[in-house]
């Protein structure tokens, strides 16, 4: 009797340690994938093309609506419009991280982080050095060092576009009828004197609404707005209504650059396409 009581504990002492095994390295593995996985909110396009390029595109859930390169982030569903974020649909949408510019508000940041959410935060690119910036945080952020070497090349131009001489304004509409321009020290100010010309708004410190008198004064040789602007103007007839436009030399010549918004501000992956591109508008 005693020595079957023996084989009985002996045989449960065998199952309890069977149950305990340590998990097998596949299983550990697993369990480290599920770990990273991300879900991932871009407020910002740039952010939106390192991410695309990067692989980190099925993750993304929410972008903001500049984000529209690549093309297959348009499918990607809104965070908000054009002016502001709507902090409960990206709450909602669970995200382990949110990338974006330091641009951003404060508040809205701050209601991210609150939601123990990680946040991600660059330079609002206005140059090719805050791309690279941008860049940086973003790969290594994922520990995805190995990839920065592409994505430099990629925004390293064999050659800058030479001069044009040029004399550019760059015009935005910003709706109700009110038109600012945009000075040295902006994305679009920058881009502009890349590609060969001159900014003649340089010394103007951000944007500022654009008068008939200061437009007369600054006489640009050519005009550059926003694509979407330009429509919004109604095309070319509407712009060349702009007050004071037509004793310029640009209005007369109806020389008028329309560009997409991202591509000219963006300083995005496709910077050395678009720096081209405008080189040889302004050439015309």
């Amino acid at each position: 009797m005693n020595r079957l009581l023996t084989v009985l504990l002996f045989a449960a002492l065998l199952i309890t340690s069977c149950d305990q095994q340590p998990a097998s390295s596949d299983d550990s593995k697993n369990v480290q994938e599920e770990e990273i996985k991300h879900t991932i909110v871009t407020l910002n396009p740039t952010s939106t093309e390192i991410l695309f390029a990067l692989g980190m595109n099925e993750h993304i859930v929410l972008r903001d609506v500049t984000s529209v390169t690549p093309e297959a982030a348009t499918m990607i569903p809104l965070a908000g419009d054009r002016h502001s974020f709507n902090i409960e649909a990206i709450l909602n949408a669970k995200p382990t991280v949110v990338f974006g510019s330091d641009a951003l508000k404060p508040e809205l940041l701050n209601q991210i982080r609150s939601a123990n959410v990680d946040v991600v935060t660059f330079q609002k690119p206005e140059s090719i050095e805050h791309t690279k910036a941008a860049i940086d945080s973003i790969c290594s952020y994922f520990g995805n060092a190995e990839m920065k070497p592409q994505l430099l090349s990629a925004i390293s131009c064999e050659q800058n576009p030479g001069a044009t001489d040029r004399k550019c304004l760059f015009v935005y509409a910003a709706g109700g009828g009110n038109l600012l321009v945009g000075g040295g020290n902006t994305s679009v100010g920058h881009m502009i004197v890349e590609a060969g010309g001159i900014n003649v708004a340089e010394e103007v410190d951000g944007f500022k609404p654009l008068s008939p008198e200061a437009l007369v004064e600054y006489d640009p040789e050519c005009l550059i707005m926003f694509e979407h602007g330009f429509h919004a103007m109604g095309g070319i007839d509407g712009v060349l209504a702009i007050p004071g436009l037509e004793k310029t030399k640009a209005g007369k010549d109806q020389n008028v650059i329309s560009f997409p918004a991202h591509a000219i501000s963006g300083f995005g992956l496709k910077y050395c396409q678009h720096l081209n591109s405008l080189h040889e508008l302004l050439k015309e």
